[in-house]
This record gives structure tokens, C-alpha cells and sequence, in this order.
């Protein structure tokens, strides 16, 4: 009778950690792989531009791939979804420990992505500065930020991998910036407060940024906090669009109507600032439809005749849905549901 009754037992504790497992699958591991449920590759042939294509059920323009398209990640419900794509599965949901993610981007050369989350507690918001490494699994924390402002918005951010600086723009309520710095000890510093800074880069293997005001003012800042102006006193105006590996920074010259007529290609050493080339577009076309490649790419985005045109070697590469972004040797678009990978035409 004993046996019988420990067996009874044993089987009741079977039948409940069954049913417990199945509901730990259900609710957690089957709902975060079914954010994306196919990948297909292809190799480039001949040359030639190809597609490839990832259903996902995110809005494709909240998705954001990592530089060599291993990687995609979206904000979902204030949590940071990392997915990889090679092979289909679902990497890992990141949560603020105290308040929603309201930002990510990926490093320009690793699968490292840098996230942001705020946490608001009665008159003053804490920021809160993470990265996740894809590879390694490692997230790191940077000390938080605190302001007292009712509608401060991240910007941007930007870390040199080089010098393992991390920049934080952060715009308040009077439409003016507050520049925030950690150092590679981790200290954490304000080293600018005023204007409001629209776009900004940093060098790669140095500790500098360069960013933009207005269309009139483009700076560099070195690590010392050192800053000089990149244009002259010019009646023209001017837009920031890039930075290469090389140091090469990338300034638009705008025409009356804000479109880009020519690229100036600009070096710094120093406090000495270089002029390279120049090079003109063929078409007029928004900043913002321009995209500075790490290796010196510079590709025009015509959304309208969906094609990436390569201004340096004057190549077309059409691509189907709506452009998102250019990441190693692909556009990255979505249409349908779908993320679709085209790989860039290249020089034969």
C-alpha cells in the first residue's frame, strides 16, 4: 500500500511540473520567438543584386539592424527585443530595470547595441545608459543622469569603440541641448549646455565628435572639450552628413530650397582642417536621404524610383517596400510584414 501510495505521489508531482514546463513554454518562450519566424539567405551572384527576406511582426520602421546584419532589435512594450538572423531565433528581451527602454542603436562595428531607459520619480527623470553585447551576452551599465526637466528627450548617443567614450545629446523643454560624457573610467560629465545640437558623430579612432546647430555651424570638439568650427562665415548653408573610418567628415552644401548640390569631403590633425574633394550629386536630394558608408560609400537614396544610388561608382541598386537602412553590403527595406536584405551592386 505504500508503494502504491508513493507512486500516486511521484506521478501528481510528474503531471504538475509537466503542466508548470508547458506554461513557461507557452507564455514566455513560444511568445518571444514568434516575434520573427523565418530567415532565408542567399550569396551574391555574379555580382548582381539579390533579396532575401525575414517576416517579422514588428513595424519594420522600428527595426534596426546591426552593422553586419546579424542582428535586428525593436522596442516592444518598452522592451528591447534582440533577434538573430542567422539563425532565425530569438537572442534575448532586455527590460529597464526601473522604467521603459526609449532607445537603442547599434555600434557601426561590432553587434553591440546601446540602449536607453528613464525612470521618473516626482520632479526629476533618471536616465539610465546599458549596451548589450549579442555575442557575449554581456551588458554593461554607465552611471545614471539626472535632470530635473519635464520633456528632456535622448537625441542621440554615440560610443567610440576606440576609446570607449560614450556621448549622450539630450534636448530639454526650451529646445536647447545638454551634452553629457562618460570617459573610459566611467565618469560621467556635462560638457556642454546651450544650443541645440541637431546631429552628431564621433571619429573612430580618436575621442572626437563633430556635430551641427544650424545649417551655418558645424563643429568638431576633441576629448579635451576643445572645439573649432569646420565651415567659414559663408552666406551658404550647410548640412553634417557622416563621418568615415578613415576620419573623413561628410558636410553637404545646401542649395535655397535645403537640398544637397555637392558633398565636401573634409579632414581633420589637430586644430587643422583639410578640404579632400568634392563631390556633386547629379541629383538634389534631401540630407536626409543621404548615407555616408563606413568605407567611404556615399549612397543617395531616391525612395520615389526605390533605388540606392551609388555616387562614388555610379551604380543603381533597386529595392522592393520601404527603404530603412544600409547595413554592410545590404539595403535593408520592409514591405508586407517582411524585412527584405538587397544586396548593393557592385563594380565589376
Amino acid at each position: 500500500m505504500k508503494i502504491v501510495k508513493k507512486f500516486l505521489v511521484w506521478a501528481a508531482v510528474s503531471v504538475v511540473f509537466q503542466l508548470a514546463l508547458l506554461w513557461i513554454v507557452n507564455d514566455f518562450y513560444i511568445e518571444n520567438r514568434g516575434k520573427i519566424v523565418e530567415v532565408t539567405r542567399y550569396e551574391e551572384k555574379e555580382g548582381k543584386p539579390v533579396s532575401e527576406e525575414l517576416k517579422t511582426t514588428a513595424d519594420s520602421g522600428d527595426v534596426s539592424v546591426s552593422f553586419d546584419c546579424s542582428y535586428a532589435g525593436y522596442i516592444s512594450k518598452g522592451k528591447l527585443q534582440i533577434i538573430s538572423l542567422k539563425d532565425n531565433g530569438h537572442v534575448k528581451t532586455i527590460s529597464g530595470k526601473m522604467g521603459e527602454i526609449i532607445y537603442f542603436r547599434w555600434l557601426p562595428d561590432r553587434n553591440m547595441v546601446l540602449y536607453v531607459y528613464m525612470e521618473d520619480i516626482r520632479d526629476r527623470k533618471n536616465i539610465h545608459v546599458e549596451t548589450y553585447d549579442a555575442e557575449t551576452f554581456v551588458i554593461r551599465d554607465y552611471p545614471q543622469i539626472t535632470e530635473s526637466s519635464d520633456s528632456i528627450r535622448v537625441a542621440d548617443v554615440v560610443l567610440s569603440p576606440f576609446t570607449n567614450t560614450v556621448y549622450m545629446n539630450l534636448q530639454l523643454e526650451d529646445e536647447k541641448s545638454k551634452l553629457y560624457k562618460y570617459d573610459i573610467a566611467e565618469n560621467l560629465n556635462c560638457i556642454m549646455a546651450g544650443k541645440k545640437i541637431e546631429y552628431m558623430n564621433h571619429l573612430k579612432y580618436t575621442d572626437n565628435i563633430v556635430y551641427q546647430t544650424d545649417e551655418k555651424h558645424i563643429f568638431l570638439m576633441n576629448g579635451k572639450g576643445e572645439i573649432s568650427s569646420l565651415i567659414e562665415e559663408s552666406v551658404k548653408d550647410y548640412a553634417l552628413l557622416g563621418v568615415d573610418y578613415g576620419g573623413s567628415i561628410y558636410i553637404g552644401e545646401l542649395n535655397q530650397n535645403k537640398k544637397v548640390t555637392k558633398v565636401i569631403l573634409m579632414n581633420t590633425s589637430g586644430n587643422e582642417k583639410k578640404m579632400i574633394k568634392t563631390i556633386y550629386t547629379d541629383r538634389l536630394i534631401s540630407a536626409q536621404d543621404i548615407y555616408v558608408s563606413p568605407e567611404g560609400n556615399l549612397y543617395l537614396v531616391l525612395q520615389d524610383e526605390n533605388t540606392v544610388y551609388d555616387a562614388v561608382n555610379s551604380l543603381n541598386t533597386k529595392y522592393p517596400g520601404k527603404f530603412i537602412q544600409i547595413s554592410g553590403k545590404y539595403i535593408v527595406s520592409g514591405e508586407n510584414g517582411k524585412l527584405i536584405f538587397t544586396t548593393l551592386a557592385v563594380l565589376q
